[in-house]
């Protein structure tokens, strides 16, 4: 995959059987070598219809679940959000319970499903992922992300209540993830959209107390004083800002 000219070599090759060998044997997998080939050279397009007809041909196998998901990422890069959807779910639906195919695979295919949920703004094919990845997942492998993705999705359409619940969940449920600062902040940000100021703030003071040392602390001091400002806390806010210059002077705020 690191070589083009090798790639190139293979597409060629491959080509030769698909047009000159069509009752072959080989030709569903030669569809399904190419478009890794095409995926690897960055031809999105060129893959996504190789993995089509390798769907299409190849029997049930893990091969096939394979070029199901190859397919799905192709159209999430084309934008073609809906129709990736169309392609994992027929990939789960088939292969939750075949012993052959990685769980792996299935577990990305659930993550990639709830991402072209939220990609398309279908929050139900969305929601109904998060709820699958939480039962199904081990701690830490997509799960903790799945919640905060859903939980922003849900905050950009102004549910902010059930936003909030989903970054609550990843609290509750994976304490020790990467993602809890970054999931009390957005707790916070719910209460500002909903122009609740004194729980934005409580939110916000507890976080820099609790994340001293997280990377997101500038961002965390500088929305401190905005909501100040915003609750007319002007002497409040003008401290957090005079604090804020000092300590974080090269800062894009």
């Amino acid at each position: 995959a690191a070589d083009p000219n090798l790639l190139f070599l293979a597409v060629t090759s491959l080509s030769r059987v698909v047009t000159g060998f069509k009752n072959s044997p080989l030709v569903s997998n030669a569809y399904f070598q190419r478009g890794w080939c095409f995926a690897h050279l960055g031809r999105v397009a060129e893959s996504a219809a190789d993995f089509a007809q390798a769907a299409r041909r190849l029997p049930v196998s893990e091969d096939q679940a394979t070029a199901l998901f190859k397919l799905a990422e192709a159209q999430t890069q084309l934008g073609e959000h809906t129709n990736a959807i169309v392609q994992l779910r027929q990939l789960l639906a088939r292969y939750t319970d075949f012993a052959a195919v990685p769980r792996s695979l299935l577990n990305q295919a659930l993550y990639r499903l709830l991402r072209a949920g939220i990609a398309a703004g279908d929050l139900a094919v969305a929601g109904e992922a998060v709820g699958k990845i939480q039962a199904q997942f081990p701690p830490g492998e997509f799960a903790d992300r799945s919640l905060l993705l859903y939980g922003q999705a849900l905050d950009q359409q102004g549910r902010s209540a059930e936003a909030r619940a989903q970054f609550q969940e990843v609290m509750a449920r994976h304490p020790d993830s990467p993602l809890v600062p970054e999931a009390r902040l957005a707790v916070s940000r719910t209460f500002k959209a909903e122009r609740n100021w004194p729980d934005a703030i409580a939110r916000l003071e507890e976080w820099a107390r609790s994340h001293p040392t997280n990377a997101l602390l500038p961002q965390v001091e500088f929305e401190r004083a905005w909501l100040h400002f915003q609750a007319g806390n002007d002497t409040n806010a003008v401290r957090l800002l005079t604090n804020f210059v000092a300590r974080f002077p090269a800062h894009t705020n």
